[in-house]
């Protein structure tokens, strides 16, 4: 049997209410209650995206005639995960390779999560450089998730002909993870994570409980 007692967990996710969330993007989530009428048990109607809270997007967001999530290997979503910590990024810093080597050792196979401070303003946020993008290809990460302060693109990047970072990590097959919060909870650089997305046939991403498991010694 597992031991939950060495391991200490910790949520990642961002919580979601009725409402407009407040990452902002005018993106919805309401739902609606009703009774199933064979036993009157309840049931919830819900009416959102699938780019709500903490989520992961798939190779077809950016091209449709890329892979959606249900198509994407379980594996992709678990497995051991690095925390690359940029909190010395000023505001609407290029986030580049030597940023990411330096604050993090990646093996093939690895999960790569930035964090970046958590004041930052919208119109302050770094962003990740396509030459850091292409390094974290070159490093063979699966799968790459970032805190709700920092943008994936320059600002100003629109799809489909200008999104330079997700060109890099989708073409590629390499999930992107966004809106990941408590990155500062954790107390080790190196731990499991799991954040599994619904399999839904034709979503370009999917709403993530993400969680990490930490060794307590």
């Amino acid at each position: 049997m597992l031991d939950l007692s060495k391991y200490r967990i910790v949520d990642l996710s961002m919580k979601c209410s009725r409402g407009r969330q407040r990452e902002g993007w005018n993106r919805r989530l309401e739902l609606k209650r009703s009774r199933i009428p064979y036993d009157n048990t309840i049931m919830h109607e819900i009416n959102t995206v699938s780019h709500i809270g903490t989520h992961v997007e798939g190779p077809s967001h950016y091209l449709a005639k890329l892979k959606n999530i249900s198509q994407l290997p379980i594996e992709l979503f678990i497995g051991e995960a690095v925390l690359l910590c940029l909190t010395g990024i000023r505001p609407n810093q290029e986030v580049k390779s030597i940023d990411l080597a330096k604050n993090g050792k990646l093996r093939r196979g690895d999960i790569a999560l930035l964090r970046v401070k958590d004041w930052f303003a919208q119109e302050e946020r770094p962003y990740l450089s396509v030459e850091g993008a292409k390094w974290l290809v070159k490093r063979g990460v699966k799968l790459v998730g970032i805190d709700r302060t920092l943008h994936l693109e320059k600002p100003g990047a629109k799809a489909p002909n200008n999104l330079p970072v997700h060109d890099v990590l989708l073409r590629k097959g390499i999930p992107i993870i966004e809106f990941l919060e408590n990155l500062d909870k954790l107390r080790r650089k190196r731990f499991i994570l799991i954040a599994l997305p619904l399999r839904i046939v034709g979503l370009d991403a999917s709403p993530v409980r993400a969680i990490a498991i930490e060794r307590n010694k």
